[in-house]
């Protein structure tokens, strides 16, 4: 009996531990996934939840080579293993994961194979048109049910992109005119929208739906038809990747109306760009870039690309342990308005060479109730008092729908650290109103 209280003490413990850690996360932040823990020395992200509870990349090892891994926020880092299995000691990568954190796509070594894993069943090869299961899985939708990437075609001497319903083989996408190879990179969240690119003879980026086929996305003017569509967004409209410009390689982005455009670099780098992700509407946009750091993770947001270190400082996010942030691999809009963002850098508080990152940019517009659930009607006057921030503008506003952004503001005030006072007199209004603040933090 002793021991099964110790037990359970040690387990509520550590559930309120890991509770407490997390709320410390979830704001506004920038942590490493892995540590200085034994056997391991270099992690990256790949892909992360739009609820910021999990992140799957790859992580190297002294024994293993590179595996595959899951970190949840509240179980930490799982090398995944198959079920009842034992899998090589080489090269795994988890690409995608699905917004329920259950689904993991990803490559087994030197394009052996496309994989599925669940943790119930762990890694299930994907099939390929040709009856063998040689390829890769790259990218999976959000209700993971599709995954999308490449396998050996019918003919059994070329690539073919393809698209896989849960571990069977679903469609062949084909080719462009003028290639012999294809690959699908990203997939929308709903599955309608597949982007890659064809090859050789310059890769060419394409953008396919089950309605137009596989469609070429054109150039960059001025610049050569050498492109990679690397990602899309979750609702399929905006494409983004890597096409030469007149200048040199460069991110770009693409949609029905923009076409190709190029997206720039940082300055001071040799010219090199790329954008890999994009949020669900596409509004911003993450990679790698060139600036006199060498190769450094950006963000495009705003029509303006920028150092996404310099872009967390500047929303009062503490990336002071970072010394170099490499790239940015994925961005999810986390529900509220900001973003969950993850890649890899280099942390000076740990003894890896690299490490994984989990970013969380929050917005800066913050939708607040009245402290009661306040309906007035007839004859109302109060003082309402509202804790501030130093330079922060809240609006009391009024409106029979919360949220609504044409509300009339009562009163508007610059925070200044202490309580503000807000007078309220809705005398002789007949009609029900809701109060609320809108708080931007500037």
């Amino acid at each position: 009996m002793l021991y099964e209280r110790k037990g359970t003490l040690f387990r509520t413990f550590l559930a309120l531990f890991v509770s407490l850690v997390w709320q410390v996360i979830a704001g506004a932040s920038i942590i490493p996934l892995e540590t200085s823990r034994s056997g391991f020395f270099a992690s990256e992200g790949y892909d992360v939840t739009p609820d910021g509870s999990t992140v799957v990349g790859t992580i190297s090892t002294l024994s293993d080579g590179v595996r595959a891994f899951r970190w949840r926020r509240n179980s930490g880092m799982l090398v995944l293993g198959q079920v009842g299995q034992s899998i090589p000691n080489d090269r795994f990568i988890a690409s995608s994961i699905s917004d329920n954190g259950e689904v993991v796509v990803g490559e087994a070594p030197d394009d052996r194979s496309g994989f599925r894993w669940t943790e119930s069943a762990g890694f299930t090869f994907l099939p390929s048109p040709f009856g063998n299961t040689e390829g890769r899985a790259n990218g999976v939708d959000a209700g993971g049910v599709f995954s999308i990437g490449r396998a050996v075609a019918s003919t059994g001497d070329r690539f073919e992109a393809v698209i896989w319903s849960g571990t069977s083989l679903t469609a062949n996408l084909g080719f462009l005119s003028g290639t012999t190879s294809s690959q699908a990179l990203d997939i929308s969240a709903d599955g309608a929208v597949v982007v890659g690119y064809c090859n050789p003879n310059d890769h060419r980026a394409f953008r396919w739906t089950a309605e137009s086929g596989m469609v070429s996305l054109g150039r960059i003017t001025g610049g050569s038809f050498y492109s990679r569509a690397i990602g899309v967004s979750g609702d399929g409209g905006v494409v983004v990747g890597r096409a030469r410009s007149s200048i040199g390689n460069e991110a770009f982005l693409w949609s029905s109306t923009t076409g190709m455009i190029g997206l720039g670099d940082l300055p001071e780098g040799a010219y090199s760009s790329a954008a890999l992700a994009t949020n669900f509407d596409g509004s911003a946009i993450v990679g790698y870039g060139s600036s006199a750091s060498g190769q450094e993770a950006f963000i495009f947001i705003e029509s303006t690309i920028q150092p996404l270190k310099e872009f967390l400082d500047g929303r009062g996010i503490d990336t002071s342990e970072w010394s170099h942030l490499q790239v940015a691999n994925s961005i999810k809009d986390d529900g509220l308005g900001g973003f969950w963002i993850t890649g890899k850098g280099i942390n000076d508080n740990t003894t890896n060479s690299e490490d994984a990152f989990l970013a969380h940019v929050e917005n800066n517009v913050v939708v607040e109730n009245l402290p009661v659930d306040v309906v007035w009607t007839g004859l109302k006057q109060a003082n309402l008092s509202k804790d501030s921030v130093v330079g922060a503008t809240y609006e009391l506003r009024r409106s029979t729908t919360l949220d609504s952004a044409s509300a009339p503001i009562v009163q508007s005030k610059t925070g200044t650290g202490a309580a503000l006072m807000f007078s309220v007199d809705d005398t002789g209004n007949t009609s029900a109103k809701s109060f609320f603040w809108i708080v931007r933090q500037n």
